[in-house]
């Protein structure tokens, strides 16, 4: 439940009374909630890559009838 909380490592091996780290590995079990949350966070990071930063101009469509000016 500790790291369901996302308590830091050190707490959940005070709390637990635990000495090593190697105590979390073996019960510290990933569940499908700890998945979901990963998942979404990676969502929302790639999802800020492709979001122009604050100030960039959205580029402009392409005119369908064509941008070149008729020189003559």
């Amino acid at each position: 439940m500790l790291i369901l909380l996302e308590v830091s490592s050190r707490v959940v091996m005070d709390q637990m009374g635990w000495s090593s780290p190697q105590m979390i590995e073996r019960y510290g079990h990933v569940t499908d909630r700890m998945r979901r949350s990963l998942a979404d966070r990676i969502d929302g990071f790639l999802v800020g890559l492709m979001e122009p930063e604050k100030g960039d101009a959205e580029p402009e469509p392409a005119d369908a009838e064509g941008t070149e000016e008729d020189p003559g």
